[in-house]
Parts: structure tokens; C-alpha cells; sequence
């Protein structure tokens, strides 16, 4: 056949007809992939969805099929995450958006494409370790989710919500297109979080006083699902606002809800060396809880699932583009254009005139440039399928691209026991948002004026638009002056490394010392990146 695939699959399986070689090594998760083989083909399948209101693993959706080709038709509707992979005479691969995994290719001196979901695996086998200098770059702007590019120049990417076709050493990936969804978020989220939470013995919750964790809250209660809730507290253990909004919305609802209070940690590198796959998940500090055992005993229960808000602001647009007037006035609408120019004047705190000004003749971008590491032009690097045919000046081109940077940094659940769930990644979930219009998203009041409007009304309560969160500048700036002497060690260890992706080595030193210490500027998520990209560089050299 000419293809040599090995996928990371914690089993070790050798077919003796087709000479497919699976071995061991998956870090994150047991159990990824199934294994079937039936007459010439193979089928690997990874994922949990639901079906007439029951959750199921891929595998025995699967078995529900006598032709492959109607179950390939059956994915893109199904509510949950997957990876599908088909292996014939060509290699098919078809992912959710958000699917949980995360896949690499790479050929080997023979030509042959090696396929595996451990990117350590990869770079152990492959003998040019070229660092790839635009895949650092991309990572420090977080856009690296919009490109295939990895840290090394021969080990390339899957993009999620896609599907490949790799066939004699061509390969081609198309998006992977969702359907509208008939039914309101509410109905749709509703019924996902149901199916799915059913193959879990105890349902946990994360709630903050945000609007998305709340609306997980009431989705859940509507749901009749018993359920624990969790908020982690500061590190004082003061009561603030946000803390008694979370008791006063538990004992309202007589919902049962426990205070976190954590500690921070130095995390060491060597002590990470398996979260390879991707720079994200070095950690630069551990978090341990600090009074609460029955918490710990959940989060190591592979029987749990916790639940979080993630995501939510960009699914349901917290930060609305002033491009959206530019659209209304190209769309022919101009009396929707001023409209909408009004309300995001209000809504931003900016002047009218210089808003609809700035929407017709500047070129905004939603990437902050930071002047220690200028960013060139990347729209020959980051083709995401997401993104073809989509007008770069558009506010849906920044609403799409936003949810695959999220969505492609949200693949891994951290817990090595425990199941983490992102409900708004979900399929359908995103399917039920991505085709609203934009312009009705948000007023001259509020941002996700949509999704508040919608719950108030059926929640029939007040508490989706009067909510209190702690300061997230604060609780940066506290993570950014503890780490002040760790990350500034990380930058002179590898200076060289720094400078040959265009670091102002000084100027990246001044903009440190000027988050850890005086205020938090708009870079400070770039320098926190840069660290983890070191550290991740350095731990190849155990490899």
C-alpha cells in the first residue's frame, strides 16, 4: 500500500494482512482509539456522541452501520466529539471542531506518512529537528490553531473540524460544514449536556459569577441532572461579591456548592515532559487545593465529569468587531450600519463618528502586535479550511477565527482521571450560534444580548445580567509578579533561542518588569507564551 501508519492508542495491535503497527504512548487519556478491521479496510474510532437521547461511544455508532458511507454522512449531525479514521488504499480523516485529540503526520526517509496522536512520539523518530521560526511566532500571537505548523519543520498538524484524504504521499483537508440547527441554543445545549453527562456516575460543575457558567448552572437544573458545584475562590479566602452570588445562586436553587481555595506552586519542567503535543499545556505554576478532600477525591475519579464554562465569550461574542458596521454598509444597509455603529459607541465607550471612520478606512486586526517581536503579514501561513473563502475584513472572519483558536487550544483535558467537558466547543452547540446573525449579538447595553434575552425568558429569573466577577486583572497581575524571577530566569537561559525569532531581548525585558511590577498591559499573555514556548523547546532536548 506504501503507507506506514502508527497512531497512539495505549495498546499494541499488529495486523498481520495489512501491516498497520499501533503502539503505546498516549499520555492524556485512556483508551483513545477502537480498532476494527473488516475485509481490506481499517476503521480507528475515537469519541462520545449521543443518539436518540443516549450517549454512546463512537464505536457503537458505528456498529449501528452496515455501509460506511452512510455512517461517514451520519457524523456531521451528531451531537458530541470524535475522530474518525478510515485506512484503505488512501487514508481518510475526519474530525469534530472540538474532538478531544489531537492528530500529526510526518513522512519518514521512505516516503511513508506516519500518522500518531503523540507529538514526542514524532520527534523521537524524525532526524531533522529544524525548529520551524513561523510556528513560534504564530504561537506567542496565539494563532498557531489557524496553521498545520508545528515546533519542528517535518511534523505537521491535523486541523480539527476537518476532513483528510492522504493518498499516495498527496494530501488534501476540506472543512467539514455543519448543519443548521433548528432547534434554539438553549434546546440544543440542553439536550448535548444531557446525553452526554449520562455516561458519568457524578455530574461537578466549575461556576464563576460569569454569564456563561451561570447559564451551564440553570441548563443543568432545567435538565433535572444532580450536580455539584465548585468555585474557586482567591488565594486570601476573603468573601467578595463573586462568592456570595455563587451561595446565594446554590441555595436558591438548593443546589450543593463547595469553596475552593488554592495555593500557587513553582511547577518544574522536568516534571512535564510528557505534555508534549503542545506548548499550551506547560504549566509554569501548580494549583493545589487546599481544603477540600472530597474535591481532590472527584477530580481523580475517572467516574466524574466537570463541567466548565470555557469558551462561551467568543461562542457568544463578548467582544463585538466594529467591522460589523463596514458589513452592514457593504451588505447594502446603511440605516443598520449607523444603528449598530451607535450601539457599539455606547457599548465600547467610543466616539460615534470616529468608530464608523475607523470601520471604513482602517485595517483592524484582532491579533495584538506587541513591540518586542513584530508579527509579519501571516495570511500565507495560517490557511485553516475554517477560513478559505471567508472575506478577511469581515467581523465573521474574526468571530470563526477567534472559535478555532479556541477551540484548537481546548482539545486535551489536563485531568488524567476525571473528564473535563466544554459544552459551548460542543458540535451542534456551535452549529447553533455560528449561523445567527452577527449585528444581533449585541446592543447599545450588553454584549451577548442574544443568549441573555433568550434565557431570561425561559429561566424566567434575573440573574443574566446582573453578574459579578473578581477583577481578571488582578488575579493576572498576582501570576504575573509570582512568576516574575522564574520566567525572567527561563528568557536569559535562552537567549540565543529568543533572538533568533526576532526577540528585542531588551525591550522584552522592560515589558516583564513593567507587568510583574507597576500594571498589566496588552502584551502580558505574549510573554507568558513565550515562557511555556522555551520551556516546551527545552524539553526536546530529553528526548
Amino acid at each position: 500500500m506504501g503507507i506506514n501508519m502508527l497512531l497512539i492508542a495505549n495498546k499494541s495491535f499488529t495486523d498481520p494482512i495489512l501491516n498497520f503497527q499501533y503502539s503505546n504512548g498516549w499520555v492524556f487519556q485512556a483508551n483513545q482509539f477502537e480498532v476494527y478491521t473488516l475485509d481490506s479496510n481499517v476503521y480507528l474510532l475515537y469519541g462520545l456522541i449521543s443518539i436518540n437521547g443516549e450517549s454512546i461511544t463512537l464505536e457503537k455508532y458505528f456498529e449501528k452501520f452496515k455501509s460506511f458511507t452512510d455512517f461517514e454522512k451520519t457524523l456531521k449531525y451528531c451531537e458530541g466529539f470524535f475522530c474518525f479514521i478510515h485506512i484503505s488504499d488512501s487514508i481518510k480523516i475526519i474530525t469534530s471542531l472540538y474532538c478531544c485529540i489531537e492528530i500529526f503526520f510526518c513522512k519518514d526517509d521512505n516516503g511513508n506518512i506516519i500518522i500518531s496522536s503523540d507529538f514526542g512520539y514524532l520527534v523521537s523518530i524524525v532526524k531533522d529537528r529544524t525548529i520551524d521560526l513561523d510556528y513560534c511566532k504564530l504561537f506567542v500571537y496565539n494563532i498557531e490553531g489557524l496553521s498545520e505548523k508545528t515546533l519542528l519543520y517535518g511534523i505537521k498538524k491535523i486541523y480539527s473540524g476537518s476532513e483528510y484524504l492522504i493518498d499516495k504521499g498527496c494530501i488534501v483537508s476540506r472543512k467539514v460544514f455543519y448543519p443548521k440547527i433548528n432547534d434554539d441554543f438553549i434546546g440544543t445545549s440542553s439536550r448535548a449536556i444531557k446525553n452526554i453527562t449520562s455516561a458519568f456516575s457524578n455530574v461537578n460543575l466549575y461556576l464563576s459569577g460569569g454569564l456563561d457558567s451561570t447559564l451551564l448552572f440553570f441548563l443543568l437544573k432545567d435538565s433535572s441532572i444532580d450536580f455539584t458545584s465548585f468555585h474557586v475562590g482567591p488565594e486570601n479566602e476573603k468573601i467578595d461579591s463573586e462568592i456570595n452570588e455563587f451561595n446565594h445562586l446554590c441555595e436558591t436553587y438548593s443546589i450543593r456548592g463547595e469553596i475552593l481555595f488554592t495555593k500557587r506552586s513553582q511547577a518544574s519542567y522536568t516534571d512535564q515532559r510528557e505534555i508534549l503535543n503542545n506548548p499550551r499545556y506547560v504549566k509554569l505554576y501548580d494549583v493545589d487545593v487546599t481544603n477540600n478532600a472530597d474535591y481532590i477525591s472527584r477530580v481523580n475519579n475517572p467516574k466524574n465529569i466537570f463541567i466548565s464554562g470555557h469558551g462561551g465569550d467568543s461562542l457568544f461574542v463578548q467582544n463585538p468587531s466594529t467591522k460589523i458596521v463596514r458589513d452592514c454598509i457593504v451588505d447594502f444597509k446603511p440605516i443598520l450600519a449607523l444603528k449598530k455603529a451607535y450601539q457599539l459607541a455606547g457599548l465600547k465607550g467610543r466616539n460615534f463618528f470616529d468608530l464608523i471612520l475607523s470601520s471604513l478606512t482602517k485595517r483592524t486586526s484582532v491579533t495584538t502586535i506587541v513591540d518586542w517581536m513584530p508579527l509579519k503579514d501571516t495570511h500565507n501561513i495560517t490557511n485553516h479550511p475554517w477560513l478559505k473563502n471567508v472575506d478577511k475584513r469581515t467581523a465573521k472572519f474574526d468571530y470563526i477565527r477567534e472559535l478555532i483558536v479556541l477551540i484548537t487550544g481546548s482539545q486535551i483535558s489536563m485531568s488524567k482521571s476525571s473528564f473535563n467537558l466544554y459544552p459551548y466547543l460542543l458540535n451542534n452547540v456551535i452549529a447553533s450560534q455560528i449561523h445567527l446573525k452577527y449585528h444581533e449579538k449585541f446592543n447599545g447595553d450588553f454584549d451577548r444580548v442574544h443568549i441573555r434575552n433568550q434565557a431570561t425568558k425561559f429561566f424566567k429569573c434575573d440573574f443574566f445580567y446582573n453578574k459579578r466577577k473578581r477583577s481578571s486583572s488582578q488575579q493576572v497581575y498576582k501570576i504575573m509578579n509570582y512568576n516574575n524571577k522564574y520566567i525572567s530566569q527561563v528568557f536569559f537561559e535562552d537567549k540565543v533561542f529568543l533572538e533568533s525569532i526576532g526577540v528585542d531581548f531588551q525591550k522584552l525585558l522592560w515589558s516583564l518588569s513593567y507587568n510583574c511590577n507597576v500594571s498589566i498591559q496588552n502584551d502580558f499573555e505574549c510573554i507568558i507564551r513565550l515562557a511555556k514556548l522555551v520551556i516546551y523547546k527545552k524539553m526536546f532536548k530529553e528526548l
